[in-house]
């Protein structure tokens, strides 16, 4: 099924081309659709498979492709934007405020208790 529905949303061309010896070497360039892209990662994400070559070899695809899409799927999270790291920001600076003041008020009494 899964296989199936993978050939689905593929197209593969065939290409000729000459390697470093001068053998004449097809090779095969499948394009993927976004779709097929998205799907594939998304298994991935939910853990069906123990490693990426596994995954990939259900696909039918490559393992370097494989990987290129996980790492390309991966957005970086944008804290700066999100409301709750401002408010994490104020926390954070009253909590240094306070440990300053504990610690000046801890010299002021080691000192005092003698």
């Amino acid at each position: 099924m899964i296989n199936e529905q993978a050939k689905n949303n593929t197209s593969s061309k065939i290409k000729n081309t000459v390697n470093q010896n001068g053998v004449l070497t097809n090779t095969r360039k499948t394009d993927y659709t976004s779709d097929h892209r998205e799907m594939v990662v998304s298994v991935w994400n939910s853990g069906a498979y123990n490693t990426v070559a596994e995954c990939a070899k259900a696909y039918d695809m490559s393992e370097s492709t494989l990987y290129t899409w996980i790492s390309r799927s991966k957005k970086p999270v944008e804290i700066a934007k999100s409301p709750e790291y401002s408010i994490l920001q104020k926390e954070n600076s009253r909590l240094k405020m306070e440990l300053e003041i504990l610690k000046k008020a801890a010299i002021y009494f080691a000192s005092h208790a003698k």
